[in-house]
Parts: C-alpha cells; sequence; structure tokens
C-alpha cells in the first residue's frame, strides 16, 4: 500500500500547515511514493477539490524523487482548495506495475489569493 502522509514547504509549515504558496519548493513525504514508470499519466498532480476534472501535473524536475521523498516545485496553480496525487507505478521490485496507482494526501491544501 502506497499512502502520501504530509507535505512540508519551507518554514511554512509550522504557521500554515495546510497552505501552498505558489512557485516553491515542496517536500512530499510518504510510503512507496517514487514518482516512476513509463505511463504517461505518472507524475505529481494538484486536483481542484471544487473540479476534479482540473488537474495540475508537475512538469519541471523532481530535485530528489525516492520512494519515501519527493521535492519538487509547486506549479502555478489557481486560488482554491486542492488534493495532491502521486500516479506511479513504482514497485519495491525491478520491475513497474502494470498500470499506474495513485498516493493521495488525505488533508486539502489551500492556494491563496496573491
Amino acid at each position: 500500500m502506497s499512502n502520501v502522509s504530509e507535505v512540508l514547504h519551507r518554514i511554512r509549515v509550522k504557521h500554515y500547515p495546510n497552505y501552498l504558496p505558489k512557485a516553491e519548493g515542496t517536500y512530499i513525504a510518504g510510503h512507496k511514493i517514487k514518482v516512476d514508470g513509463d505511463n504517461s499519466d505518472v507524475g505529481v498532480y494538484f486536483v481542484s477539490v471544487a473540479d476534479p476534472a482540473k488537474q495540475v501535473k508537475v512538469t519541471g524536475h523532481l530535485a530528489e524523487n525516492t520512494s519515501s521523498k519527493v521535492i519538487g516545485v509547486i506549479p502555478a496553480l489557481d486560488p482554491g482548495l486542492y488534493k495532491l496525487e502521486i500516479h506511479t507505478q513504482y514497485s519495491s521490485g525491478s520491475f513497474f506495475l502494470k498500470e499506474p496507482r495513485t498516493a493521495v494526501l488525505p488533508t486539502e491544501l489551500t492556494v491563496a489569493q496573491a
């Protein structure tokens, strides 16, 4: 089973644990969350709570990408509430899963107006 346990970003996590600053680095911790696989759906996504069809995929380089930690830059997002999802084919073995599985952060994240 995979899950995302927390999203941490810089010092703000102490005062604003569910607040996402725009275009800043973020640290995602979890279990079996490495972004890996050859399916085009593999990646880190921010999914709008108001409109789940609106998904923003992180397209930049991931500074770190391991089974327990993913570090990347938050893309430009419209203000609102978001779910963080990681779609991956990573397995602890040497082969990819046939289909991507999804790890979801259980709390919603807020993007405020600038």
